[in-house]
């Protein structure tokens, strides 16, 4: 505008100084803007801003698409010509507007109302006004209530601007109207701090004024063929590239926000603030005009504002309170967001009072409503602690505190302030009960000065030492209740190490009213003040007179124990549910060749060795299992030869759970050797010295208990052909060739397989630990040609020959005698298909 009068220059200046023109929207201006149209009724309200030539909206309802029109045709112009609220109600009809093109043409605008925005200076820079397609007027409520949403907008806008003036100091005034010609335009944009370049599709720049040449370190026509996205932050590229994709692609003016990389990587990237527009050259090529601002002071704090934001939220969090104010003109109510936090309450929703009373217990809502009742009646303040319950279900305690807004003698609002104190009545009765429980324990608590002056005699110390409840604790000293030789302790070590860690234990001796000495477990605690200095002990001590006289008997019964463990003959050793020792006698110690210290806290494969502990592990867990297992076990290995007669009986805690068990075991290497001389004679064939029919018996039987039963293979056999030679040569020869026939059976066989004469010229041997059949079948078929090979007989070469039976595996459901019938029937078949042969399974 031309011959603009001082008032006019002000008036621009206090909008200029509101950095408020070609800003993005902002939610709370919206929301202005929206209860502007919602009280008035109307369909479309703008927050508009006048500068020279335009009006521009910083918000917008119900006129999509358009931020801005000439000033000249502009209702506002004429609003903030006047102190008050400009309304038309029937544009058509007013000769000031009835030819304007806001009222002929497309938006047909009738109804219009404008309450003037005030700068702080108190110039008139905008107006917030509401529009209707139809004639109307406002009523006093609607023009009071447009009237103080103005205020509260223009003090919204005036708070902006004073946030982002401590932020950063503005630089120049906002973009000058770009002159008609070519030099005007070139001289304002070199001549602004803005940053202007013009660029291709791909990013090539084809002009950069000086300030965005001087911004990456640059001269303006360096920079000329450049690539902008080559002085743009990495991490913000994409996003970039794909916002000026989308202005060519549909034309619309963006704004973004980026860093850029400035003075060639010297600095630190800096944030700029971008106007993007789509333009095209004298050919119809299309570019790109861009206008950018340094906003890295702004974001700087904005960033600083928020983390405030985020710590005042934290600590009001941390501290629980909670705000609220009730109007009892309007009958509005209003929480901040701490209150809906401290009742769970979701965020937008005010209860009612009657609601938000309802909230504590029961018992506790007549005394809030009382208090509620004398603040109104007679504004007096309160201050209750009460119990209540959130909208979830939670039980909480609440400090409610507040006061009554009083006018003319009658009470017009209540504010108060809630607190979650939840943690702290919880803790205030913890104590309570602490001190319930100190006062009626039966140990001893005393606490005292760190000089050693008493404060503090519970009931049970008292008793101890016959003081009656009213003496003061300050009149009893330490040697009262402690020796000097507990004093000295008190002093040369308790206290050290308090000072040191915090707390001491141990056992000392307490003195009684009659100066005997009392067994006490004692544990004392250090206090420290602020500067971490120690300021008072507690200690906490336990009558340990009965525990003193179980200790000592045990250790009497263990004593005795010991003796007697030491002096029978026996091996003894205690083992835990962990397999170490815990305990070997003597005798152990004497049998295994090793000290006992050797021994202790080692576990039974490290001192049996692998193949020991492998071969007594089934019994260890049968006793753990809580079995007594009685076994015999053979020790080869010690020179001579021993055999042990072994019991593990298990050992079991109070409440019946296995703790390890005892091993005893007996030396009957002696008793071993002679029951084998006298089994030796029992199960032995006297002609040939193979095993009897009993000594057959009980060896498969001892192979099945060791679990052999499934690989034990039985071979039966029948020389044939025998009773010849004993009609021939007589029973001496016979008998000669059942010796040589025994030797040769003996050599077929392992030492650990069992060879027996079961009579006459019947013969058995007992395979161990057989893995497969074709095993026992070779056996049997080596058996065959064993017999049918000559027997030197007094120089006549005698032949013979076998049959034999073979049978593999016992069942679960079979015996030795089974297996027996299984192959004594294999060999009446080896005999009826011819003899000199063997039948078997398969």
């Amino acid at each position: 505008m031309s011959n603009q009068t001082p008032d006019e220059l002000q008036r621009l200046a206090a909008l200029r100084d509101l950095l408020v023109l070609d800003t993005p929207p902002e939610p709370l201006f919206d929301s202005i803007t929206r209860m502007a149209a919602q009280v008035c009724g109307v369909p479309i309200a703008l927050i508009s801003l006048v500068d020279e030539n335009r009006q521009w909206f910083k918000a917008n309802v119900g006129l999509t698409g358009v931020s801005e029109t000439a000033r000249e045709i502009a209702f506002c112009a004429h609003t903030i010509q006047q102190p008050d609220i400009l309304e038309v109600a029937d544009a058509r009809r007013d000769a000031r507007f009835d030819s304007n093109p806001l009222v002929t043409g497309e938006l047909q605008m009738r109804f219009y109302a404008g309450a003037p925005l005030l700068a702080p200076g108190g110039e008139r820079v905008g107006a917030l006004c509401v529009i209707d397609q139809q004639a109307r007027r406002l009523d006093a409520h609607q023009r009071a209530t447009l009237q103080s949403l103005s205020t509260m907008a223009a003090q919204a806008l005036a708070m902006r601007r004073d946030l982002l003036t401590r932020a950063f100091a503005v630089r120049q005034d906002y973009e000058k109207a770009l002159a008609d010609s070519e030099a005007r335009y070139r001289t304002m944009v070199e001549g602004q701090g803005e940053m202007v370049s013009l660029s291709w599709p791909s990013g090539e720049l084809f002009y950069a004024n000086p300030a965005y040449a001087r911004f990456v370190g640059l001269e303006g026509q360096d920079m000329v063929g450049l690539n902008l996205y080559d002085y743009v932050a990495p991490e913000d590229r994409e996003a970039l590239r794909a916002r000026l994709t989308d202005v060519f692609a549909t034309g619309q003016r963006c704004a973004n926000e980026n860093r850029l990389r400035c003075s060639q990587g010297r600095q630190p990237d800096r944030w700029v603030a971008w106007v993007n527009t789509l333009l095209h050259d004298a050919q119809g090529r299309p570019y790109v005009h861009s206008v950018g601002r340094d906003i890295t002071e702004q974001k700087e704090a904005a960033r600083a504002l928020h983390a405030s934001e985020q710590l005042l939220a934290r600590i009001g969090r941390v501290a629980g309170v909670g705000g609220w104010e009730r109007d009892l003109v309007t009958g509005r109510s209003a929480w901040t967001v701490q209150m809906h936090r401290i009742h769970d309450v979701e965020p937008g929703v005010v209860p009612a009072l009657q609601d938000a009373l309802d909230f504590y217990e029961p018992h506790a809502r007549p005394v809030i409503r009382q208090a509620f009742a004398r603040a109104i009646e007679t504004g007096e303040p309160w201050d209750l602690e009460l119990p209540a319950v959130t909208a979830k279900g939670r039980r909480i305690w609440l400090r409610s505190a507040g006061e009554a807004e009083r006018q003319g003698g009658v009470t017009v609002r209540l504010v108060g302030a809630v607190q979650d104190i939840t943690e702290r009545v919880h803790a205030e009765r913890a104590r309570r009960m602490l001190s319930d429980i100190i006062e009626s324990t039966s140990d001893f608590v005393v606490q005292a000065s760190a000089e050693g002056d008493i404060t503090y005699l519970n009931p049970a110390v008292r008793r101890l030492l016959g003081l009656a409840p009213e003496v003061p604790a300050a009149q009893v000293s330490l040697s009262a209740l402690f020796s000097p030789e507990v004093q000295k302790l008190h002093t040369d070590v308790v206290v050290p190490e308090v000072v040191r860690s915090g707390v001491w234990t141990g056992e000392i001796h307490v003195l009684d009213a009659q100066g005997r000495q009392v067994p006490v477990s004692h544990m004392v605690i250090g206090h420290r003040d602020r500067q971490g200095r120690l300021e008072h002990l507690s200690a906490v001590m336990r009558d340990i007179s009965q525990a003193e006289q179980a200790r000592l008997e045990l250790l009497r019964q263990t004593g005795t124990l010991r003796s007697i463990t030491e002096a029978v003959p026996a091996l003894v050793a205690v083992v835990g549910a962990d397999q170490r020792f815990r305990f070997i006698n003597s005798a152990f110690e004497r049998w295994h060749g090793h000290p006992r210290d050797e021994m202790l806290g080692h576990t039974l494969a490290q001192v049996l060795g692998d193949h020991a502990y492998q071969r007594s592990l089934p019994m260890v867990q049968r006793v753990l299992a809580g079995e007594t297992v009685t076994f015999e076990e053979d020790d080869p290995l010690r020179s001579p030869p021993g055999c042990l007669s072994v019991h593990y009986l298990p050992l079991r805690t109070p409440s019946g759970e296995v703790d390890g068990f005892v091993a005893m075991a007996q030396d009957i290497t002696e008793h071993r050797q002679e029951a084998g001389r006298l089994l030796a004679l029992s199960q032995r064939d006297p002609l040939t010295g193979l095993l009897n029919r009993a000594g057959l018996d009980a060896y498969m039987q001892r192979s099945m208990a060791q679990g052999g039963g499934s690989h034990m293979a039985l071979l039966y056999i029948d020389l044939d052909h025998f009773k010849p030679v004993n009609d021939t040569y007589g029973h001496p020869v016979g008998d000669e060739l059942l010796k040589l026939f025994a030797q040769r059976l003996r050599s077929l066989v392992r030492p650990r397989d069992a060879v027996a004469r079961l009579g006459g010229d019947e013969f058995a041997v007992v395979l161990e630990q057989v893995r497969e059949l074709d095993h026992a079948r070779s056996v049997a078929a080596k058996i065959v040609e064993a017999a049918q090979a000559p027997f030197d007989l007094q120089g006549d070469p005698v032949r013979v020959g076998a049959s034999v039976g073979l049978a593999f595996g016992v069942g679960e459901a079979e015996n030795a005698h089974d297996l027996i019938a299984r192959a004594d029937a294999k060999l009446y078949l080896a005999k009826r298909q011819g003899r000199g042969q063997y039948q078997g399974p398969g």
